[in-house]
C-alpha cells in the first residue's frame, strides 16, 4: 500500500516526523564523503608522522646542545662545533623550508580536492535532486554537511599546526629567521592560523563547485583562489597586519649594523624578530626603521646610503657625534597573541561569510 501523506501514523493518531538533526548527519555525511576524508586524514597523518619524528630529533639534538652549553660561551668548543653546523647548516635548515612549504600547500589542497568537488559532483551526478527531497530539506543538508566537514578540517589543520610550531621550536631558538614565530610562513601555520586558512579555502572550493557545477572547472577556479589568497596572506597582509600600531624605540646599537634592511623612501623595511643577534625588546618584531638628522627630520635615501657606506662599522658613536638619530617601529612580543586572534578571527569570518553566501545559492536555485 502506497501512502501519500508526509505523517505517520503513531499510538492512535497522525505525527509529523521530526526533522534531523545536524548532529544525526553525522553518519550520512562519512558515508557519503569517507574516500575523501579517508585520503584527507591519510594525508595529514603522514604528515603528522613525519613532523614527529622529526621534531624528536631536533628536540634531542637541541637538549644535547643545552646540555653542554653550546647556546652560550662554549659554543665553539669540539663538542658544540658539530651541533651548530647541524643545525645552522644541516638537515635542520633543509626540513624547516620544507615544511613552511606543506603548510602553505595543505589549505590549497582540502580547496580543491574536498571543498571543489563537494557540491559539483552532486550537480553534475544530479544526486541533489534526491538529497534536496528527503525530510532533512536542502538548507540543513547543506549546513550539516558544511558545518561537519568544515569541523573535521579545522580539527585536523589545527593539530597539524599545532604539531609544525613544536617541531621547528629548536631550529626557531637558535639559527633560522625563517622558522620564527613572526616570520609569515609560521605566522600563519599555528593551531588558529592553520585552522583557519584551511577552512577558507575549503569555503573558497565549496561556493565554486555550487557556482560553477563542474568539478574540473571548480578545481581549477579553487586552486587559483586559494593560491592567489595564501600569497596575499604571506606578502601583503601579514606585513601590513603586523606594522599597525607599532611602538618605537631609539636603537643606535642597530643604526650603526649593515644591512639593517631594504630601503625605501628613507624607511628601512627590517621585517626580523628580536634574537641573540639582534638587538632590541625581547621576542618583539622589528617591523621598519629610518634615520633622522639633527633637525628631527626623516633623512633621504641618498643620505642615508651616504651615511652608511661612509660610517658603518665604526660603532654606534658615530651616530651620535653626528647629531643623527635610529628610530624603530615594532611590535612587543606580548602581542603576538593578539595579532593571531585578530588574523584567524578575519578568516574565519571570511570563510563563514562564503560559507553563507553557499548556503543562500542552494536555497535560492534550483537543483
Amino acid at each position: 500500500m502506497t501512502t501519500l501523506t508526509s505523517g505517520v501514523r503513531q499510538a492512535g493518531r497522525w505525527r509529523r516526523p521530526l526533522p534531523a538533526s545536524v548532529t544525526s548527519m553525522a553518519w550520512p555525511v562519512w558515508r557519503q564523503h569517507r574516500s575523501a576524508l579517508t585520503w584527507l586524514g591519510a594525508l595529514l597523518l603522514a604528515l603528522s608522522a613525519t613532523m614527529l619524528v622529526a621534531g624528536i630529533e631536533l628536540h634531542r639534538l637541541y637538549a644535547v646542545e643545552i646540555r653542554h652549553g653550546c647556546l652560550g660561551s662554549s659554543a665553539w668548543s669540539a663538542t658544540c662545533r658539530p651541533l651548530q653546523n647541524t643545525f645552522g647548516f644541516g638537515w635542520p635548515q633543509t626540513y624547516t623550508g620544507l615544511v613552511m612549504l606543506v603548510m602553505q600547500a595543505v589549505p590549497v589542497i582540502i580547496g580543491v580536492f574536498l571543498g571543489a568537488p563537494l557540491l559539483a559532483r552532486e550537480y553534475t551526478a544530479g544526486t541533489v535532486r534526491f538529497a534536496w527531497t528527503q525530510g532533512i530539506g536542502r538548507t540543513r543538508w547543506a549546513v550539516a554537511t558544511l558545518g561537519l566537514l568544515g569541523a573535521a578540517v579545522a580539527v585536523l589543520t589545527g593539530l597539524l599546526g599545532l604539531l609544525t610550531q613544536w617541531s621547528v621550536q629548536p631550529v626557531a631558538a637558535q639559527t633560522s629567521r625563517l622558522a620564527d614565530r613572526w616570520e609569515p610562513g609560521f605566522f600563519d601555520s599555528t593551531v588558529l592560523t592553520a585552522a583557519t586558512a584551511a577552512l577558507l579555502a575549503f569555503a573558497i572550493g565549496v561556493l565554486a563547485g555550487a557556482l560553477l557545477r563542474r568539478v574540473v572547472a571548480a578545481m581549477a577556479v579553487t586552486a587559483v583562489c586559494t593560491i592567489t589568497v595564501a600569497s596575499l596572506t604571506f606578502s601583503r597582509l601579514h606585513y601590513w597586519l603586523v606594522g599597525q600600531g607599532t611602538e618605537l624605540a631609539k636603537d643606535q646599537a642597530f643604526g650603526a649594523a649593515p644591512n639593517v634592511g631594504n630601503l625605501s623612501n628613507g624607511t628601512l623595511y627590517i621585517h626580523e624578530t628580536v634574537g641573540p643577534s639582534t638587538p632590541g625588546p625581547a621576542g618583539a618584531w622589528l617591523d621598519r626603521g629610518w634615520y633622522t638628522g639633527a633637525d628631527g627630520h626623516r633623512l633621504s635615501d641618498g643620505a642615508v646610503n651616504h651615511l652608511l657606506d661612509k660610517y658603518t662599522g665604526t660603532g654606534p658613536a658615530w651616530l651620535t657625534r653626528l647629531h643623527d638619530t635610529f628610530w624603530i617601529a615594532y611590535q612587543p612580543g606580548s602581542r603576538y597573541w593578539l595579532f593571531q586572534l585578530i588574523l584567524a578571527g578575519g578568516t574565519l569570518l571570511a570563510a563563514l561569510l562564503l560559507a553563507a553566501a553557499t548556503i543562500a545559492l542552494i536555497r535560492h536555485r534550483r537543483a
